[in-house]
């Protein structure tokens, strides 16, 4: 698992940030190995978008990593080939990666980058879990602040009723397996099967 430091905007930032974590500071977890393996894996077979229904651009740490998710996501859905050369001319304008690398450069790099066809559904779920991992932290962190900032007019059944529902949108986005007729105990046991895996460090 790697770590950045927060406030990073682009895969050029999160690169240079790399470092041994410190078990001290509060960077979120990410893993850009897997998610280029996986994008370029995804530019050289465009048949895994559907191997992969439970993974949304918004589970990619890096900005860059989701706008080129989604872009090839719409392409691969209207019948489009989704690859380096068919995503240049939506990226020709983006800002550069650093003064060597243009996001056009960058596309073709992901292909050299691919995981294996095999692992690729793996790496998407490494991806999603990190996504949820990050927002586990999130909820953790507002619920503290909220406890400790609230007014004392603010009962803690409402703090209570407010992270429930943000556990409960959270398991249903990230198990996929999860079926209509999950109960709402059901879901946030599941949550909080996960929120204590993240305090464990697994």
């Amino acid at each position: 698992m790697q770590y950045a430091t927060p406030g990073m905007s682009s895969i050029g930032k999160a690169l240079s940030a790399i470092t041994a974590p410190d078990p001290f500071d509060n960077a979120p977890p990410f893993n850009l190995d897997a998610e280029q393996g996986f994008l370029g894996a995804l530019l050289l077979w465009n048949d895994l978008i559907e191997d992969v229904p439970f993974l949304a651009g918004d589970d990619f740490f890096d900005a860059l990593h989701r706008s080129i998710f989604e872009m090839a996501g719409e392409l691969i859905r209207s019948g489009k080939r989704a690859d380096p050369v068919t995503l240049k001319t939506t990226f020709t304008n983006a800002e550069p990666i650093d003064a060597n690398l243009s996001v056009p450069q960058y596309l073709g790099q992901l292909v050299t980058r691919a995981c294996i066809r095999a692992s690729a559904p793996a790496y998407a779920r490494l991806i999603a879990d990190l996504a949820a991992r990050r927002q586990l932290i999130l909820i953790g962190e507002d619920l503290v602040l909220t406890a400790r900032e609230s007014s004392a007019d603010v009962p803690p059944a409402a703090l209570i009723e407010e992270t429930e529902t943000r556990l409960f949108s959270l398991a249903q986005h990230n198990t996929a397996e999860i079926s209509t007729t999950l109960t709402f105990g059901e879901a946030a046991a599941k949550a909080d099967a996960m929120a204590a895996a993240v305090a464990r460090g697994e």
